[in-house]
């Protein structure tokens, strides 16, 4: 994403004491603008044909169907999915991300963490995941690994079981990715369409 460029924003509907809190988060920010909010399904689909935006903002409770990020991306092949949920096990979160989300995160996210991931899914939708920052092939095969699984939304414990390692191997691994491919957390992963080997 180039430096300075105002990113546009739609937003699904959410509760109303979210809708203004996200909406007081993201209006806040000189750099994004937000171009529709507390749209219902057709709604957004329709501000997302006609409004181009960088970035959806949707409700996880509203995916149901996968048809829906179909209809979505149709509308505009580029676009940056960000779905906000619950706390959801990694396995329902590696589905979303297959449904072709781009990234997702908690209800109860921080501010920097919200505004860290519209920016990063509107410079994902432009770069289509293929950052000058990514060195996949300086990736050891154990870190390709513990990579594909931390984008699929594993915690480390969780990914030290699946590997029979320890958790402070993961860091380390974890550690030797963020630094390999020029990134400084997990939430940079989601998203990104990683090479099958």
């Amino acid at each position: 994403m180039e430096r300075n460029m105002v990113v546009t924003v739609v937003i699904g509907r959410f509760g109303s004491v979210v809708d203004r809190g996200l909406l007081h988060i993201l209006r806040d920010d000189p750099d994004l603008r937000v171009v529709g909010a507390n749209l219902g399904h057709a709604a957004l689909e329709l501000a997302v044909a006609q409004r181009a935006p960088h970035v959806a903002i949707v409700n996880e409770g509203s995916l149901a169907a996968p048809a829906v990020v179909r209809r979505l991306r149709a509308a505009r092949p580029g676009i940056g999915l960000l779905v906000f949920g619950h706390d959801v096990p990694s396995a329902s979160a590696a589905g979303l991300l297959a449904t072709g989300i781009s990234s997702r995160l908690s209800l109860d996210a921080s501010v920097p963490e919200i505004l860290g991931a519209v920016r990063f899914v509107a410079g994902n939708a432009y770069s289509n995941g293929a950052s000058s920052g990514w060195r996949w092939d300086s990736l050891t095969s154990r870190e390709r690994t513990v990579a594909r699984l931390l984008s699929a939304g594993q915690k480390n414990a969780e990914i030290a079981v699946a590997l029979r390692v320890s958790t402070e191997t993961v860091k380390t691994h974890t550690k030797h990715i963020y630094r390999k491919l020029g990134i400084s957390s997990r939430w940079e992963l989601f998203g990104i369409e990683l090479p099958l080997r």
